[in-house]
């Protein structure tokens, strides 16, 4: 296992496109990292630094406090899980996997073994061993190849998308693999997504990227509910975050101003006095609403309802304010129906209408 620092990281290709700029992040030892982004955010880029196939253009990379920026990827001992499968076609089964060990020289009970060990782990049945890897369909190419890269100790694991070409049945069951290999084995492993549910169901700790700059690294769970900007609210959540434009907070009467209806927050407290215009952001599932009046709830309409599983996405309107609530079905809410809803002010988060990032609350 290994902690690895990226500081002050900076790559620039030719034509001066600048895929990583400025990255500063320390991964810790024994967990999953992800690194969550949307497709040329400079993610790939990232663990490519990570591994060794790419040479920063400035900044620095450390293994447990060593710099590495010299050392090659078998220097480094990184194993490497890529989107689409690297196997060697006119080898065995068997021999796919075993190739990490055959190079350090194992002995064949060792071989033996762990082999066994990773077909049983993931699910590769031994009459297949012999065959060829050419005749393995998407999804077991992509069990050969974790069981190939897992089988030898490494520093660090290096999965980049590796489940984007499966269908929805084998991305959950292999995801579901590599979790439960990380618990048991406590690997440090380094994930790279654009996939936010495969980020939030693996990772304990994701750094969400974009345009080549970290947005927001922390615990899953602290960026999930309470995201350093709106990219990243939006970017996480099914759907996304609630934003709400031209917000006035008047910080000494504890209220908002929602477009025009007058909101009090006695919870809301900040030290910061005045008045001044914010975005308001609520996840869809922190938004409260009753198909009967209540205290402190205001009035809006649905005007489309759609089904998520055992959920629904509720589309309100009220006045001049838009909003999405996920909610457990009820039978009494329909297109039109009349519903009141509530901003709980613990959930409630504000962001700087320009630049975008959180002001409150504060952490």
């Amino acid at each position: 296992m290994a902690k690895i620092q990226l500081k002050n990281l900076k790559k620039v290709f030719k034509g001066n496109v600048v895929a990583v700029n400025n990255v500063n992040i320390i991964i810790e030892e024994g967990i999953v990292t992800s690194i969550l982004g949307p497709s040329g955010c400079g993610k790939t880029t990232t663990m490519r630094l990570i591994a060794g196939f790419e040479n920063p253009t400035e900044g620095e990379i450390f293994f447990d406090g060593q710099k590495v920026n010299n050392l090659g990827p078998f220097e480094r001992k990184v194993g490497m899980v890529f989107q689409l499968p690297i196997l060697y076609d006119d080898l065995s089964i068997q021999e796919n996997i075993s190739m990490p060990l055959i190079l350090l020289k194992k002995t064949q009970h060792e071989i033996n073994k762990k082999v066994g060990e990773m077909c049983d782990f993931f699910d590769i049945p031994e009459n297949l061993l012999k065959r060829k890897a050419r005749g393995l369909d998407v999804a077991e190419r992509q069990k050969v190849s974790l069981a190939h890269t897992f089988i030898s100790d490494k520093n660090v694991y290096l999965l980049d998308e590796p489940l984007s070409n499966l269908d929805p049945r084998n991305r959950i069951e292999i995801r579901s693999k590599i979790k439960r290999y990380q618990n048991e084995a406590r690997k440090t492993i380094v994930y790279v997504t654009h996939d936010q549910t495969e980020a939030m169901s693996l990772a304990q700790k994701i750094a969400v990227m974009q345009l080549g700059v970290i947005l927001h690294y922390d615990k899953t769970e602290i960026v999930y509910d309470y995201p350093q900007n709106r990219f990243v609210g939006w970017f996480l959540g099914n759907p996304g975050m609630n934003f709400i434009e031209k917000v006035i907070w008047e910080k000494e009467k504890t209220s908002l101003q929602v477009g025009n209806l007058q909101m009090e927050f006695q919870s809301i407290d900040d030290e910061r006095k005045g008045h001044q215009e914010v975005v308001l952001g609520i996840r869809p599932e922190n938004i409260l609403i009753s198909t009967q009046p209540k205290e402190g709830y205001f009035e809006a309409q649905s005007d489309f309802i759609e089904p998520i599983g055992n959920r629904i996405v509720v589309h309100l309107v009220a006045r001049d304010i838009k909003v999405k609530a996920k909610i457990e079905k009820i039978k009494d809410i329909k297109k039109d129906s009349k519903i009141w809803v509530k901003f709980p002010a613990d959930r409630i988060l504000l962001f700087d209408p320009k630049s975008g990032e959180k002001i409150y609350p504060m952490n």
